[in-house]
Order: C-alpha cells, then structure tokens, then sequence
C-alpha cells in the first residue's frame, strides 16, 4: 500500500505538477509485477486513453482504456462498433487475429446500433435480444465485451462500467501496435 502511494504521489505530484489522476480498479485476478494499477489522468492522457504501468518503475505510457483501440489515422482511441472516426454508416471493428482496426459498413447504418444474431439491435440498451429466459433473471444488455471487443449479452444487474485492466495488451492498443507490451506476473 505504501508503495502504491509513493507511486501515485510521483505521478500526481511529481510528473504531473498541477494534473489529478485517479486509480483505476483491476481485478485481483490480474496481479502486475509491482501492483502499480492504471490511472485516468485526463490532464496527462488523451481522451479515452488511461495512464499505464512502463515496464520500469517510474515508466508510465498513456494507451486505450479498456474497450477501445488504437487507430493510427487517427492517433487516437475509440470505440470498437462504434462510428468513432469513421464515415457516417462505417464503424470502427478489430476483426480476431488482426492488430489494427477498420472502417467497416455498419449493416445497420447508424451509429450506435448493431447487427447481432443477423438483427439490428440499440447499444446498451435494456431488454432488445437480451430478453429474460425466465421472471428470476435480470433483463440483459448488448455490449461490447471490454476483454474481448465482441458483441454479447449480459446481465443488465452487472456492472458494465467497471474497468478490469488486461493482464497483457489488448489487442488494437497502441502498446500492442509498437510492440512495446509490459509483461504482468501471470506473463512471466
């Protein structure tokens, strides 16, 4: 604990002069060598970016919150299924074993909707193909899945918002675009 004070500290205080930036919370699961977690540092790291652990003690890179990708064109970060910097009906998609993102026509056309199960289904939006089987099971929500950038339903009594850190680069990030990915504990 002392350790990850004295970190934050440095970062706040030290690196960032008059910046604020805030712990993230990561899952217990997902130790790092040194338990450094990433920070949101807004006035540090661009938009929808967090600010990561280096690969040294006091290294720290600015790369994609968890959810979105690295897109070079550009030099920034969005949101897979999402327009983002694409023309209006593309949206940005990560296709599996692929390190950059694309433009791709958007079945659906508009910008926060999305073909799941060949329909056209809202974002985040309760109920839609994620009806309850039975009266005992909440409603569920599409999302996009932060770990693994894919379409799924979940419960809609799970939190959607909370950010669980990688255990290495997610694919599409700018640290797994350079190659410059910190191994955690689980890595080594």
């Amino acid at each position: 604990m002392l350790l990850f004070l004295s970190i934050l500290y440095y970062v706040v205080i030290v690196n960032c002069k008059d910046s604020i930036a805030y712990p993230i919370p990561i899952s217990t699961e997902v130790p790092t060598t040194d338990n450094r977690v990433p920070l949101y540092a807004p006035s540090v790291c661009p938009e929808n970016h967090l600010l990561y652990p280096g690969n040294q003690q006091n290294d720290w890179i600015c790369d994609c919150a968890p959810g979105y990708v690295y897109y070079p064109e550009k030099d920034g970060c969005f949101a897979v299924y999402r327009q983002g910097p694409c023309d209006e009906g593309y949206y940005l998609i990560l296709r599996e074993g692929e390190f950059r993102p694309k433009c791709e026509r958007n079945p659906c056309g508009k910008d926060g909707i999305v073909q799941y199960k060949n329909i056209c289904h809202e974002l985040d939006k309760s109920g839609g193909p994620c009806q309850r089987e039975s009266e005992t099971e909440p409603i569920g929500v599409l999302t996009v899945v932060q770990s693994t950038l894919k379409l799924r339903c979940v419960s809609s009594s799970s939190p959607l918002s909370l950010i669980v850190a990688p255990h290495s680069c997610p694919p599409g990030t700018r640290r797994s675009n350079s190659n410059d990915c910190r191994s955690s504990s689980r890595d080594l």
